[in-house]
C-alpha cells in the first residue's frame, strides 16, 4: 500500500506542472494544457522520471537526478534546484523511495510556480532532451 501512495505522490508531482497555474495566466495556446502538447520539462519528467520510478529503475533515477542539475533555468537564483538534484540522485542510489519523494516534493515546492509562471515553454539543448 505504501508503494501505491508514494508511487501516486511521485505521478502527481510530476505531472502537475500542468495544473500549477490558472488557465487566465497562460495564453490559451500553452503547452500542457488537455489537448496540447505538454510541455518541455513536463515531458521530460513523465520520460525521465515517472516511467523509471513506476519500474523501479533506480539506477536511471539517479542518472537522470544527475542530469536534473543542468535543467536550472536560473542557477544563480535557484540555489537549492542543484541540492534538490543531488539529494534526489543519493536517494535513488540507495533506493530510498522516501527520501527521493521528499528532495522532488521540496524542489516543486520551491520552484514549480515560478517555473511554470516564467519558463512554462522553455526548450532544452538538445544534450539534455535524449537524458
Amino acid at each position: 500500500m505504501r508503494f501505491v501512495g508514494a508511487f501516486g505522490l511521485l505521478l502527481w508531482v510530476c505531472v502537475g506542472v500542468a495544473n500549477a497555474v490558472p488557465a487566465a495566466a497562460s495564453p490559451p495556446t500553452a503547452c500542457g494544457r488537455p489537448g496540447k502538447a505538454p510541455c518541455p520539462l513536463q515531458a521530460w519528467m513523465r520520460a525521465q522520471f515517472a516511467r523509471p520510478y513506476a519500474t523501479r529503475d533506480f539506477d536511471q533515477l539517479a542518472r537522470n537526478a544527475a542530469a536534473l542539475a543542468a535543467l536550472n533555468p536560473n542557477p544563480v537564483g535557484w540555489s537549492e534546484w542543484t541540492s534538490f538534484a543531488r539529494a534526489a540522485e543519493q536517494a535513488a542510489r540507495a533506493h530510498d523511495d522516501e527520501a527521493l519523494l521528499q528532495s522532488c516534493t521540496r524542489c516543486h515546492r520551491a520552484y514549480r510556480k515560478e517555473y511554470v509562471e516564467q519558463y512554462r515553454e522553455r526548450a532544452f539543448a538538445s544534450s539534455h532532451d535524449a537524458m
